[in-house]
Protein backbone atom coordinates (compact mmCIF):
# COMPACT_ATOMS: atom_id res chain seq x y z
CA UNK A 1 0.00 0.00 0.00
CA UNK A 2 2.90 2.30 0.82
CA UNK A 3 4.65 1.37 -2.14
CA UNK A 4 1.48 2.80 -4.74
CA UNK A 5 1.33 5.75 -2.35
CA UNK A 6 5.27 6.55 -3.01
CA UNK A 7 4.53 6.07 -6.70
CA UNK A 8 1.64 8.18 -7.23
CA UNK A 9 3.59 11.06 -5.45
CA UNK A 10 6.90 10.36 -7.32
CA UNK A 11 4.30 10.88 -10.67
CA UNK A 12 2.79 13.80 -9.51
CA UNK A 13 6.14 15.54 -9.03
CA UNK A 14 7.15 14.30 -12.50
CA UNK A 15 4.45 16.13 -13.89
CA UNK A 16 4.93 19.26 -11.98
CA UNK A 17 8.35 19.09 -12.66
CA UNK A 18 7.42 18.79 -16.37
CA UNK A 19 5.21 22.08 -16.58
CA UNK A 20 7.66 23.94 -15.03
CA UNK A 21 10.38 24.40 -17.90
CA UNK A 22 11.34 28.20 -18.64
CA UNK A 23 11.19 28.11 -22.04
CA UNK A 24 8.51 25.62 -24.34
CA UNK A 25 10.01 23.29 -26.90
CA UNK A 26 8.88 23.78 -30.20
CA UNK A 27 7.24 20.96 -32.33
CA UNK A 28 11.04 20.76 -34.60
CA UNK A 29 13.01 20.60 -30.86
CA UNK A 30 13.08 17.64 -29.49
CA UNK A 31 15.14 16.64 -26.22
CA UNK A 32 17.24 13.56 -26.64
CA UNK A 33 17.21 11.22 -24.25
CA UNK A 34 19.70 10.90 -21.88
CA UNK A 35 21.44 7.45 -21.59
CA UNK A 36 23.28 8.58 -18.37
CA UNK A 37 21.88 6.93 -15.22
CA UNK A 38 21.22 9.02 -12.23
CA UNK A 39 24.85 8.36 -11.01
CA UNK A 40 26.35 9.61 -14.08
CA UNK A 41 23.90 12.00 -14.71
CA UNK A 42 25.14 13.68 -11.33
CA UNK A 43 29.22 12.65 -12.31
CA UNK A 44 27.88 15.10 -15.31
CA UNK A 45 26.49 18.05 -12.86
CA UNK A 46 30.04 17.68 -11.10
CA UNK A 47 31.99 18.21 -14.32
CA UNK A 48 29.83 20.95 -15.73
CA UNK A 49 29.93 22.75 -12.33
CA UNK A 50 34.32 21.93 -12.65
CA UNK A 51 34.37 23.59 -16.00
CA UNK A 52 32.23 26.84 -15.05
CA UNK A 53 34.38 27.20 -11.67
CA UNK A 54 36.94 26.99 -14.40
CA UNK A 55 38.80 23.57 -12.91
CA UNK A 56 39.29 22.05 -16.51
CA UNK A 57 41.34 19.08 -15.61
CA UNK A 58 38.61 18.35 -13.21
CA UNK A 59 36.01 18.48 -15.64
CA UNK A 60 37.95 16.52 -18.65
CA UNK A 61 38.83 13.78 -15.65
CA UNK A 62 35.41 13.08 -14.78
CA UNK A 63 34.33 13.52 -18.26
CA UNK A 64 36.38 10.22 -19.61
CA UNK A 65 35.26 8.25 -16.43
CA UNK A 66 31.58 8.80 -17.63
CA UNK A 67 32.77 7.51 -20.83
CA UNK A 68 34.67 4.60 -19.92
CA UNK A 69 31.66 3.62 -18.06
CA UNK A 70 28.94 4.77 -20.54
CA UNK A 71 30.74 5.56 -24.22
CA UNK A 72 27.68 5.70 -26.28
CA UNK A 73 26.41 8.51 -24.21
CA UNK A 74 26.80 12.21 -25.74
CA UNK A 75 26.83 14.20 -22.49
CA UNK A 76 30.56 13.49 -21.79
CA UNK A 77 31.54 14.17 -25.47
CA UNK A 78 29.48 16.95 -26.01
CA UNK A 79 31.32 19.13 -22.87
CA UNK A 80 34.60 18.20 -23.86
CA UNK A 81 34.39 19.98 -26.64
CA UNK A 82 32.70 23.11 -25.21
CA UNK A 83 36.23 22.82 -23.43
CA UNK A 84 38.06 22.71 -26.53
CA UNK A 85 35.94 25.35 -28.06
CA UNK A 86 36.91 27.99 -25.12
CA UNK A 87 40.72 26.41 -25.66
CA UNK A 88 40.36 27.74 -28.93
CA UNK A 89 41.41 24.12 -30.41
CA UNK A 90 38.65 23.65 -32.89
CA UNK A 91 40.21 20.42 -34.67
CA UNK A 92 39.77 18.29 -31.13
CA UNK A 93 36.14 20.62 -30.25
CA UNK A 94 35.23 18.85 -33.86
CA UNK A 95 36.18 15.13 -33.41
CA UNK A 96 34.54 15.18 -30.16
CA UNK A 97 31.37 17.00 -31.62
CA UNK A 98 31.50 14.33 -34.04
CA UNK A 99 31.58 11.12 -31.66
CA UNK A 100 28.27 13.26 -29.67
CA UNK A 101 27.26 13.11 -33.04
CA UNK A 102 26.94 8.94 -33.12
CA UNK A 103 26.02 8.81 -29.74
CA UNK A 104 23.24 11.01 -29.61
CA UNK A 105 21.65 11.00 -32.98
CA UNK A 106 20.15 14.16 -33.17
CA UNK A 107 19.05 15.89 -36.64
CA UNK A 108 20.52 19.44 -35.13
CA UNK A 109 23.88 18.09 -34.17
CA UNK A 110 24.31 16.12 -37.54
CA UNK A 111 23.50 19.45 -39.57
CA UNK A 112 25.95 21.49 -37.47
CA UNK A 113 28.26 18.99 -38.56
CA UNK A 114 27.28 18.91 -41.33
CA UNK A 115 27.88 22.67 -42.35
CA UNK A 116 31.49 22.37 -40.10
CA UNK A 117 32.69 19.99 -42.25
CA UNK A 118 31.96 21.64 -45.36
CA UNK A 119 33.51 24.51 -43.99
CA UNK A 120 36.03 22.27 -43.76
CA UNK A 121 36.08 20.90 -46.95
CA UNK A 122 36.32 17.16 -45.25
CA UNK A 123 34.79 15.41 -48.12
CA UNK A 124 34.96 11.91 -46.67
CA UNK A 125 32.91 12.89 -43.59
CA UNK A 126 30.11 15.31 -45.52
CA UNK A 127 28.64 11.61 -46.67
CA UNK A 128 28.67 10.68 -43.16
CA UNK A 129 26.54 13.49 -42.06
CA UNK A 130 23.99 13.09 -45.08
CA UNK A 131 23.89 9.28 -43.81
CA UNK A 132 22.79 10.09 -40.52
Amino acid sequence: MRLAKQKKKKQSNKSKSSTARKRPLSSSEKVPKSRLNQEYQALMGEANMAYVHGDIQKAIRICQEVITNVPNAAEPYLTIARIYEDQNDHNKAFEMNFVAAHCQRSKDLWLRMLTECQQRKADDLITTCYNN
